[in-house]
C-alpha cells in the first residue's frame, strides 16, 4: 500500500503545472482510517502505523488490556506518547 501511495504522490507532483492562468496543485493521497483519522496524509499515517507495529513486535509497546472475544484473545497496545501528562 505504501508503494501505491508513494507512486500516486509522485504522479501528483509531476502533474503540477499551469492551465488557463490557474495553478494546478494536485494533492497528495489522503486516507480515512476511522473517525480519529478521517483526513490525513496517507504516506505519513502508513509510516506511523508501520513504526508502531514494529515497536509492538519488538516488545517496546506494552499490552494494556487483554480480553477474550468469541474464543480469541484480543490485545490492546497503547503507545506512551507523553500526551496529557502534567509537568
Amino acid at each position: 500500500m505504501l508503494d501505491f501511495v508513494r507512486a500516486r504522490n509522485a504522479e501528483a507532483g509531476d502533474a503540477a503545472g499551469v492551465a488557463d492562468e490557474c495553478v494546478l496543485v494536485p494533492g497528495r493521497v489522503r486516507v480515512a482510517c476511522a473517525h480519529a483519522t478521517s483526513d490525513v496524509d496517507a504516506e505519513e499515517i502508513l509510516l506511523a502505523v508501520a513504526a508502531l507495529f514494529a515497536a509492538i513486535l519488538h516488545g517496546r509497546v506494552p499490552v494494556v488490556e487483554s480480553v477474550e472475544h468469541r474464543g480469541e484473545v484480543v490485545d490492546l497496545w497503547m503507545e506512551d506518547t507523553g500526551e496529557g501528562e502534567e509537568e
